[in-house]
């Protein structure tokens, strides 16, 4: 691992940026490289060495934007829903060839996203009381469960708090007349146990676990 790090000493800045891991603690992310090059890096070392393999993958990631061929579909970074076929097709579209999208978070099982009340035609009411923030207090017999269940995909326990403090402040909060805080979170996990949409999907003949596996995220 160490002689991986000095190989790539000059590439270190732009792959801790562009090939980051998304494990964590962040220094997970040489394992990581590690990984990629016994596994993958390896297998091209007739035509490029170690150095020359990860730079050839900065490269590439430098000529291709995800981030606007997503948006030129429509596909933007904010609440809204899209489907991993759309994404998937959009990738195609922009690259030219099959794209390929991984998870490195546990495929056997979902997280949670949030919890929040719906009109009858589908929309939904936010920030319904500015007045009643999360309070971490309230939630500390949750904790442990909720950063199994319901963590955030960016590392650092510190950023949970800010998707859960965002969950109950913009959902949460226009269901208080039914739940406190307290209740709003572990109504959302009592549900998540209530509920294995695994194997509901592969009862009704819609889960395929290879393409999940490689493509879900």
């Amino acid at each position: 691992m160490a002689h991986i790090l000095h190989t790539l000493s000059d590439l270190m800045t732009n792959l801790q940026k562009d090939w980051p891991s998304l494990s964590c603690p962040s220094s997970n992310v040489s394992r990581f490289w590690s990984h990629e090059w016994e596994k993958h890096g390896t297998c091209s070392e007739s035509q490029i060495d170690q150095h020359d393999y990860f730079e050839a993958a900065l490269n590439q990631k430098k000529k291709v934007n995800l981030q606007q061929i997503l948006r030129i579909a429509r596909i933007e970074p904010d609440d809204g829903f899209y489907s991993l076929d759309n994404i998937v097709r959009a990738i195609i579209k922009g690259i030219g060839h099959t794209s390929r999208i991984e998870c490195n978070k546990d495929s056997h099982d979902f997280g949670i996203n949030g919890l929040w009340p719906n009109y009858r035609d589908g929309s939904y009411p936010s920030n319904c009381d500015p007045n009643n923030s999360f309070n971490q207090d309230k939630i500390s017999d949750l904790i442990s469960n909720m950063q199994k269940i319901w963590p955030s995909l960016t590392c650092s326990s510190s950023i949970s708090i800010q998707f859960w403090t965002h969950e109950w402040e913009k959902h949460g909060t226009c269901s208080e007349s039914v739940l406190n805080q307290h209740g709003y979170f572990d109504t959302a996990l009592s549900l998540k146990g209530k509920k294995n949409l695994l194997k509901a999907l592969k009862s009704a003949g819609k889960f395929n676990f290879q393409y999940f596996s490689a493509l879900f995220f």
